[in-house]
């Protein structure tokens, strides 16, 4: 996103406007794409000299021009003087590197020669990897031995050039020496840093080099002769053991494409790119000598050309060359030039930034939605909104097509497809999503194309007919357009508006300047200070390029889609509704990519100074939050007033004709409201949610605020801290004065305490958030402000209240997590609620079937599970939960019917944490049905009982099946006539944490996990870690799929999952159901392993309506 600082505003003592930074411990999910040097693989370049030191570098003479503008200035010598000469110059030029801002830049140098002699090759390190930089103008001693050793040179017999050059890779790799020195003889060759000593046993090059994202190069000097056995060559490769983890094979005993096979994998898996530079002595064009055009030249060539074969898989990284020279100059001209490239890429092996589809998790028809949103060394981060559809190739397979119908995206990165011209620019071959021109691709680039891309249409003849709402009135749910017709402030003078802005009078030397430029950004408009005059007034005209077409960062918030008609028209209008991190709500209308319009919360207008800015950042933890969280949607679809006999078919479409209703709830997440003044360094963080209706697709009302830390008459959120859950909007069984009736209520968690909570060890009690609130949807919008129903603390507390159970004073702990709720009595409404908190506990909450305003809502709770370890002194057992349990009725033959609560744990507002062993658990919930508390745990409860054989009887256990696949063995604990095991569950490998909710879909429950260290060896941009998918028996948590390919379904734990391409954290999984059977999609990522294309055992259901 553009960089903003108000320049010619600030009073003149100011050096900025303040910056309101989070406060927050830790950074979220934004700590696993912030490039700093925890989390990215050093990318130190590094380049060794591989020296042709046989007799071919002396053979015959050389001529050349000292100075290249005088033809009469020709010296005459040999290949290897001139290249020793001008290895002087390129020693030079490395010690004196610098990147394009005038910064030293370090180079690690290696230096290597091959000789034969006395048919043994001789192929010493003779200088190990060195900094070789001068400092301060002082020389570098590195750099006066690695001239030594070139200067000391000499020539011998033949040419091994294809072992000198395995030779570096063997040093480079750190694998075992081959002719690299071992005879006694040449051990004064070796530098013992290369191999500790003469007789070691393996090369020692350190460990960046050997880091795959440390961009290597080798440039060997040759003079175009071969002297290589092709078995002994193919030998040679295929023992080098870090090669393909030791997997590679050659094939035929054909030792030169073996080589070119290997350099080709070389570029491609360890990011070493070759070059060649060999002698022309044809300095004045007429006597080419014949290594220019001989085999051996060509068999050089071909060595480039393996190594740039594989030049795209690391993206703008320079391809190999293979070059002549005919004089020193041209020499260290040629190296420099390779030089520079390596400095280039150095640069943006660090700088990589990594595109994030935060995936729709939501399909319309055909259509797919992608939040993306781009990581980025500022305050704010880039993201959009892009439209593709799911297609299906010519084998019927489905697939991820783009606006061409093409496919969109790379399968083995998850990556939208992408090929960049010269220019940088994506080119044709790329991914083109819809709403783009025809000319128009995007490829995998985040801030092209998409939602952001089409708010410049909204310009139309000088006029930007973008609006932006906003809530600033006296009426605190009156919605006011920042700009009106004429583009001028709304109500509020530029005093009021700078105050809501939260800007300080005394930081600007014209305020009301000020406040109307930041106006004009938040509306769209980006307006340089000549633009507006002193007193706020716009004095330019308004072209396209003045239209910001940016959009924040959709970190958390998904898109989701109403679709519209108005009775008597066959037309529908699709909306997209999605939140982002710049504070906005955005509604798009899909069938163009244009914005409908979008809403920024008043509490969010004094933190816009700060996006503007986007200031450079250091950590993660200077991200800005905004209206960020997960939205939830509620459609009311009336009957047809008109033939009120006809059968009621809802059909999912908003008629406003019909006065059908939707309504949208949002919470901010991080997105702070205020922090409370409680005597420490830091008071807790609370947030909002926002209730809208948006019935009319053009004009949205807001209905209520649900505001954090606030009371009032008919509501108590003090102890509602960040609002990281989606509410569940629902129906209640309510009693009208003796008559059943229903009542709407949203229901939500108490929210995320970051003050308590991001601490990275130990558990503490919270000050806020360890609640569970539900509110009258009705009452509230009627109020225009919420009315609270009952929250959890007040059960708690109210002495008179039955039901209760003594495990709710545990209830201590934040609840970050969605709330889920369940019907098992077939009423439609929700009779029971379970909450996990970020201690691993969780706890069920069951309604009064007969509330009715005046007793409590709640009629009992208690604690179901306690899945962790509470010890300050080790962290192993420090489960949190940060989703909802999936819920699921059984019904069993033979044992009682149960609701299966399943659910795993892991640390997601710290990714990266490390040393908990996180699980994946399905609890058997008898209680549900019998309103019984069991409180299982890992360990169970000593009953204090024996069974017939003696044995300690423990209830309420767990099975630990992570080493148990047979489902007859699990279900003999679970389902015997008195089973020992309230559940199972089963450990993650080591970090492994599992960051989404699951999904139980006929019998197979789904989840996607998250590995902090993912495949880091074949990434060189941020370590963001990958994902597994994972597709287990809800019953037992035995495998359903062969995903090892062993033939044998449940052989292996790691049936139980398959890894994903997609980088970073992946989305909750979901299940397309398509004409050619079910899929499962993940992000970017399509999927079958654990979904049969007849979906399973799905039956005919016959239904009728329910008479009253």
């Amino acid at each position: 996103m553009a960089k903003h600082i108000f320049k010619k505003t600030l009073v003149a003592a100011a050096t900025g406007i303040y910056l309101s930074l989070p406060l927050a411990l830790k950074a979220d999910d934004t700590e696993i794409y912030y490039a700093n040097a925890n989390n990215v693989n050093s990318a130190k370049p590094h380049l060794i000299f591989i020296f042709d030191a046989s007799s071919a570098s002396r053979g015959g003479s050389f001529s050349y021009l000292s100075d290249p503008t005088d033809p009469t200035s020709v010296v005459n010598s040999n290949r290897f003087d001139a290249t020793i000469d001008a290895m002087q110059a390129i020693v030079d030029k490395l010690a004196t590197l610098t990147d394009d801002s005038g910064d030293p830049l370090d180079v690690n140098v290696g230096f290597t020669f091959y000789q034969q002699s006395s048919g043994r090759k001789r192929t010493p390190i003779a200088f190990a990897f060195k900094s070789i930089l001068d400092q301060n103008g002082v020389v570098n001693p590195n750099k006066v031995e690695l001239l030594a050793d070139i200067n000391s040179l000499s020539q011998s017999s033949n040419t091994p050039t294809m072992f000198g050059y395995l030779e570096a890779v063997r040093y480079m790799l750190g694998d075992t020496p081959e002719v690299g020195g071992l005879w006694s003889n040449w051990s004064t060759d070796i530098d013992t840093q290369a191999l500790n000593g003469a007789t070691a046993t393996n090369y020692t090059p350190g460990s960046s080099a050997t880091n795959v994202c440390s961009a290597k190069h080798a440039i060997v000097l040759s003079f175009g002769q071969f002297n290589d056995s092709n078995p002994d060559v193919k030998t040679n490769i295929e023992s080098i053991s870090q090669l393909s983890d030791g997997q590679y094979s050659c094939g035929a005993n054909d030792g030169e494409t073996c080589f070119y096979n290997f350099v080709n994998e070389l570029r491609q898996s360890e990011q070493l790119t070759t070059h060649v530079v060999t002698p022309c002595d044809d300095y004045d064009g007429t006597n080419a000598d014949s290594v220019c055009t001989d085999n051996s030249t060509n068999q050089l060539r071909a060595i480039v050309a393996a190594s740039n074969a594989g030049a795209t898989a690391i993206g703008e990284d320079p391809k190999a060359k293979f070059l002549f020279w005919n004089s020193p100059q041209e020499l260290v001209e040629a190296i420099e030039n390779i030089i520079d490239e390596i400095e280039d890429v150095s640069t943006s092996i660090v700088e990589t930034g990594v595109t994030v589809n935060q995936q729709n998790r939501l399909t319309h028809r055909s259509d797919l939605y992608f939040a993306q949103f781009e990581p980025s060394l500022t305050t704010t981060w880039p993201g959009n909104l892009k439209k593709y559809e799911l297609g299906f190739d010519a084998n019927g397979d489905p697939q991820i097509v783009d606006q061409d119908g093409d496919a969109a995206v790379n399968t083995n990165t998850a990556l939208f497809i992408e090929s960049l011209d010269a220019s940088g620019v994506p080119d044709s071959t790329s991914a083109k999503s819809f709403w783009n021109e025809a000319t128009e691709f995007d490829g995998n680039q985040v801030v092209l194309g998409g939602a952001a891309s089409r708010l410049k249409d909204l310009l139309v003849g000088g006029t930007f007919e973008r609006t932006v709402y906003t809530n600033v009135t006296a009426d605190s749910n009156a919605l006011t357009s920042i700009l009106d017709a004429d583009n001028s402030e709304f109500s509020l003078d530029a005093t009021n508006y700078a105050t809501e802005l939260g800007l300080d009078s005394t930081k600007y030397t014209t305020l009301s300047k000020a406040a109307s430029t930041l106006k004009y950004w938040l509306a769209g408009l980006d307006f340089n200070d000549t633009e507006i005059s002193d007193a706020g007034t716009l004095t330019a005209s308004i072209t396209t390029d003045h239209v910001r077409t940016e959009i924040g960062d959709p970190l958390h918030s998904t898109p989701k889609v109403i679709t519209y008609t108005t009775s008597g028209s066959t037309d529908i209008k699709d909306i997209a509704f999605f939140g982002s991190n710049e504070g906005y709500l955005h509604a798009i209308d899909i069938a163009t990519g244009k914005e409908v319009w979008s809403f920024i919360p008043k509490l969010l207008l004094p933190k816009m100074k700060d996006m503007y800015r986007n200031d450079d950042t250091t950590s993660a933890e200077e991200h800005l939050y905004g209206l960020d969280g997960e939205i939830a949607l509620y459609f009311e679809e009336v009957f047809d007033e008109n033939n009120p006999t006809q059968p009621y078919y809802p059909d999912g479409i908003i008629d406003e004709g019909k006065n059908d209703k939707a309504y949208l709830f949002v919470g901010m997440r991080r997105g702070e409201r205020h922090q409370r003044d409680d005597g420490n360094s830091r008071g807790d963080i609370y947030s909002n949610y926002y209730a809208l209706d948006v019935s009319n697709p053009e004009s949205p009302e807001l209905m209520f605020v649900v505001e954090g830390g606030t009371s009032g008459t008919n509501y108590d959120f003090t102890n509602l801290a960040q609002t990281w859950a989606k509410p569940v909007i629902a129906n209640i069984s309510y009693d009208d004065n003796g008559t059943k009736t229903e009542k709407l209520v949203m229901v939500f968690t108490g929210g995320y305490n970051d003050r308590i909570n991001d601490e990275e060890t130990n558990f503490q009690t919270a000050s806020s958030g360890n609640d569970l609130f539900i509110v009258d949807v009705d009452a509230s919008k009627a109020a225009g402000s919420p009315v609270l129903l009952d929250s959890a603390q007040s059960y708690i507390s109210n002495a008179s209240a039955t039901g209760k159970e003594s495990t709710l004073s545990d209830m201590d702990y934040s609840i970050a997590a969605n709330p889920a709720a369940i019907n098992l009595s077939g009423d439609g409404t929700i009779e029971h609620i379970y909450v996990a908190d970020v201690a691993g506990q969780i706890f069920r909450f069951d309604l009064n079937k007969d509330y009715d305003g005046t007793n409590q809502l709640f009629g009992a709770g208690g604690r179901i599970a306690n899945l962790s370890t509470k010890d300050a002194s080790n962290n192993t057992n420090e489960r949190r939960f940060f989703y909802a349990p999936d819920l699921t009725k059984i019904n069993r033959p033979n044992s009682p019917d149960y609701v299966g609560v399943s659910i795993g744990s892991g640390y997601r507002a710290h990714p990266l944490y490390e040393g908990v062993s996180d699980a994946f658990f399905s609890i058997r919930d008898y209680g549900a049905l019998t309103g019984d508390f069991a409180d299982v745990s890992m360990s169970g409860t000593d009953t204090g009982e024996t069974d017939i054989n003696g044995d300690p009887i423990i209830a309420n256990k767990m099975l630990d099946v992570t080493n148990i696949l047979d489902s007859s063995t699990v279900l003999s604990y679970l389902e015997s006539d008195s089973p020992t095991h309230s559940g199972w569950y089963f450990t993650l490998s080591s970090d492994e944490k599992v960051l989404t909710q699951a999904l139980t879909v006929d019998g197979t429950t789904l989840f996607t996990s998250y590995d902090p260290a993912g495949n880091s060896k074949t990434t060189c941009s941020p370590i963001v870690g990958g994902s597994k998918l994972y597709g287990i028996n809800l019953l037992d948590g035995t495998p359903v799929a062969d995903t090892n390919n062993s033939g044998v379904v449940g052989d292996s734990a790691d049936d139980r999952s398959v890894e994903l391409p997609n980088a970073g954290l992946a989305p909750p999984v979901q299940v397309l159901f398509t004409s050619n059977g079910a899929i499962n999609l993940v992000g970017t990522t399509l999927n079958d392993d654990f979904v049969p294309n007849d979906f399973g055992n799905l039956n005919r259901v016959n239904w009728r309506e329910k008479e009253e």
